[in-house]
């Protein structure tokens, strides 16, 4: 892909919803195989945008891939720029627990629980 390329010129913001749409239809309906290139596109074309990369790690977590979804979860974490979106250590929390982490899935979810308590 070109470097010098906007992402206003990959997709317009209608082309965008719509493929998000589709993607989020397509977990909430377990058709993980259709909505695996959809967000994998989105994530090549839109790196810092955390939506298709909480999805993407969800996806992977949903097929049995703990190992992948947490690494998802650390670039959405990474791409986040200091804002943390609570579901991250909820979802990293489930990861861990089918790990066999406990401490760290432990940890996780009293993140999330406490979180939810701040305004």
């Amino acid at each position: 892909m070109n470097k010098d390329l906007r992402t206003e010129d990959i997709l317009n913001p209608q082309q965008y919803d719509w493929l998000s749409g589709v993607a989020t239809v397509y977990l909430q309906t377990r058709q993980y195989a259709k909505a695996q290139p959809l967000l994998s596109l989105l994530v090549r074309l839109y790196p810092s945008d955390q939506k298709p990369l909480m999805q993407l790690a969800y996806l992977h977590y949903l097929q049995g891939n703990a190992e992948q979804a947490l690494k998802c979860c650390d670039r959405c974490e990474s791409s986040a720029q200091g804002v943390k979106d609570r579901r991250l250590y909820l979802l990293r929390s489930f990861c861990h627990l089918k790990l066999g982490n406990k401490n760290l899935a432990t940890d996780n979810y009293h993140y999330f629980s406490a979180s939810r308590m701040m305004p």
